[in-house]
């Protein structure tokens, strides 16, 4: 099986104390990420959700100013079927993995 070497990047899950190591397939240097998207969930290599509730809040955060914008124009219950539409699966999907929060400091705008 023949693997295309510049798009399969590898991504080590690691202690934030651990060195950096090089992965090479016949001389290739295979790119390491320090983050990867696998099946909507951003995963980085200590395992925290920073960068995936960082993407998440910035796709809600841009349907809410939508929702916002258009909000004298139609009905609630139209409002709120786009609420279910455009925000609400960026809150359910993967919910049952947060179960171990992180803290996370949010800089003032």
């Amino acid at each position: 099986m023949l693997h295309n070497l510049v798009r399969s990047p590898f991504q080590l899950i690691r202690n934030r104390n651990d060195l950096v190591t090089h992965i090479s397939i016949d001389g290739n240097i295979i790119k390491q990420v320090v983050s990867t998207k696998f099946l909507g969930i951003h995963i980085d290599q200590y395992l925290t959700w920073e960068d995936h509730i960082k993407v998440i809040s910035n796709k809600i955060s841009k349907n809410i100013g939508i929702i916002r914008k258009i909000g004298h124009l139609f009905p609630t219950k139209v409002l709120t079927s786009l609420y279910y539409r455009l925000i609400n699966p960026y809150l359910l999907y993967v919910n049952i993995l947060y179960g171990n929060p992180i803290t996370v400091v949010v800089p003032d705008a």
